[in-house]
């Protein structure tokens, strides 16, 4: 049977490998330093489902990515893939997610005239914004890997940038959804959005862990029956492809948004004014977390206009260190992977 081999190749660093913690395994120095940045420290604070939860036990972005990472390391081990760099992908491909969720990559979009899509701007962020602008210097497969999981435009899933689709990438695409929308349906249902679950939801397993059980297990007899990443077809699919479906019209639209929308559009206008210099002020809001668009905004509402000059806010910090070294002009639009895409595969040691 063809397929389902580990990556055994690689493109390497953009940069030179500087001074870290030594691995055998280079992907276990990305997930090293994706758990050390500034990003990840974020992701406590940024919205999954609900936004501003007073309760610490609803799901953030971080909880949710540390779940596609148990689900993508669960099918990796099974098929014989590279489980870390599953887990290195998994940890940074929400990273560049903005306040309030898909709502605000919605707004952002609207606002700066061209989409605001995260995946794409989790590289930038790994790339061009983490470490003073320095960046993360990650291998071209954990970047590409991020890229990937979400990206719509791929065309016939065979291929990336001209590469054939590393099967780990695979993973954490199917890992992604698989995760959110069965821990989602915990939620909803813990948290009030619905009063029961759905017969559906019943049918692949009685709680969160025999869905998720019954899926990965789904999608890894299909992955090896066909010699590759799969997970399109059979009963469990079926059901499945239900439960999103009814995920996206009973809870996801349903999600109460409050007044973020009007938030945001006020922490543009104001970043515009006082950071276009340095970044676009799509950048500034998007890596802000909920509580601080939301203290900010507020402030901005009530008439006040601080400065960015000893702010508070993460976001402050970030601007500064950038200006200080003179970035600009960052293209939040564009991957930039080009580099990798020009160097010859290397042997993984």
């Amino acid at each position: 049977m063809a397929g389902l081999e580990q990556l055994r190749t690689t493109r390497g660093r953009r940069h030179e490998f500087s001074v870290d913690l030594s691995y055998t395994d280079p992907f276990r120095a990305d997930l090293n330093r994706i758990h050390g940045s500034k990003a990840y420290a974020r992701l406590p604070s940024k919205t999954q489902v609900i936004s501003l939860p007073e309760n610490p036990h609803v799901r953030t972005r971080a909880r949710h990515s540390g779940e596609v990472g148990d689900v993508a390391a669960s099918i990796a081990d099974k098929l014989g893939f590279n489980v870390t760099l599953c887990e290195a992908i998994a940890a940074a491909h929400d990273i560049g997610h903005t306040p309030f969720g898909h709502l605000g990559e919605e707004v952002l979009s609207r606002l700066a005239g061209k989409p605001f899509e995260h995946h794409v701007f989790s590289v930038v962020l790994a790339q061009h914004i983490e470490r003073d602008g320095r960046g993360l210097n990650l291998m071209f497969e954990t970047l590409a890997g991020i890229y990937y999981h979400r990206n719509k435009t791929v065309g016939d899933n065979r291929y990336l940038f001209g590469f054939p689709i590393p099967e780990e990438y695979k993973v954490v695409r199917v890992a992604d959804p698989a995760a959110y929308t069965v821990a989602d349906l915990t939620d909803a249902v813990g948290y009030g959005t619905l009063v029961a679950e759905p017969l559906v939801a019943k049918a692949l397993g009685r709680d969160k862990r025999e869905r998720l059980k019954t899926i990965v297990d789904a999608v890894i007899a299909e992955s090896r029956e066909k010699g590759t990443v799969s997970f399109i077809e059979g009963q469990v699919f079926e059901q499945y492809m239900e439960l999103r479906h009814f995920m996206k019209k009973e809870v996801y639209a349903k999600t109460p948004q409050k007044g973020y929308a009007y938030w945001l559009e006020i922490l543009y206008e104001y970043f515009a004014e006082r950071a276009s210099d340095v970044i676009p002020p799509a950048v500034a809001v998007a890596l802000m977390t909920d509580e601080e668009a939301e203290k900010l905004s507020l402030s901005l509402m009530h008439g006040r206009q601080p400065s960015l000059k000893g702010s508070p806010f993460g976001v402050a910090e970030i601007i500064h260190d950038l200006r200080g070294r003179g970035k600009q002009n960052l293209n939040y639009s564009d991957p930039d992977l080009d580099w990798g895409k020009e160097r010859e595969p290397m042997p993984l040691k």
